[in-house]
């Protein structure tokens, strides 16, 4: 169905969306979907097509609450950081509502189908080196959580890696400041000052610039 123009998917189903319109508003091409549950929505073709979307959001909130009450107990109450860390890379992924969403599920990231159970997910970690010192980290910037894609690193001093190496640790994974710049769609230049300066990485990426920098 790459190849098809919109017009020509009204009515296909993308696991729980059907497409029924073509949304004109904004600048990157989207459907409006009905929904299993009924909710109408407007969402960009290409996360339809990458499979990155496949409702209106209730299916991650299903997993989270079943994934939540099978493992509360097990995971420290759904405390542990393990647990968190993968909580964390579903959000980005699945929750159109998370802050980080445009940069991984909306532009076609997702996470392999075992790992959207925790225990797999847990097994896989412990079994390639996993602490708590270390964090998540997909090898393509651009390929999914998998486990041929990721691998544990250590967490470093976020000061340490703005002055002497070229990895920043931000959100679980680590990438150069031109690599982060290029991902959130601003200045390398800039980005860079605005850490010399002390500036930690979330006002640094989302303070709009001014004409000086």
């Amino acid at each position: 169905m790459q190849g098809k123009a919109i017009g020509n998917i009204i009515g296909d189903r993308y696991g729980r969306l059907i497409v029924v319109s073509e949304d004109g508003k904004g600048c990157r091409r989207r459907a409006i979907c009905i929904c299993d549950c009924g909710t109408r929505k407007s969402i960009r073709l290409d996360s339809l097509r990458s499979g990155a979307i496949v409702s209106c959001g209730c299916y991650s909130k299903e997993i989270s609450k079943n994934v939540n009450f099978k493992h509360g107990a097990c995971c420290d109450g759904g405390r542990s950081r393990l647990y968190q860390i993968w909580t964390g890379m579903k959000s980005r992924c699945f929750n159109s509502g998370n802050d980080s969403f445009d940069h991984y599920g909306g532009r076609g990231i997702t996470i392999c189908e075992e790992w959207l159970t925790f225990e797999v997910f847990k097994v896989w970690a412990l079994a390639n080196g996993y602490s708590d010192a270390l964090t998540i980290e997909r090898k393509n910037n651009n390929g999914n959580y998998e486990p041929t894609n990721c691998t544990w690193i250590h967490k470093a001093d976020q000061r340490r890696n703005t002055t002497r190496v070229p990895g920043i640790i931000f959100r679980g994974e680590r990438k150069t400041i031109r690599q982060w710049a290029t991902f959130f769609r601003m200045s390398h230049t800039t980005l860079r000052c605005r850490l010399k300066r002390g500036w930690d990485m979330e006002k640094a990426i989302t303070v709009p610039p001014k004409g000086h920098e």
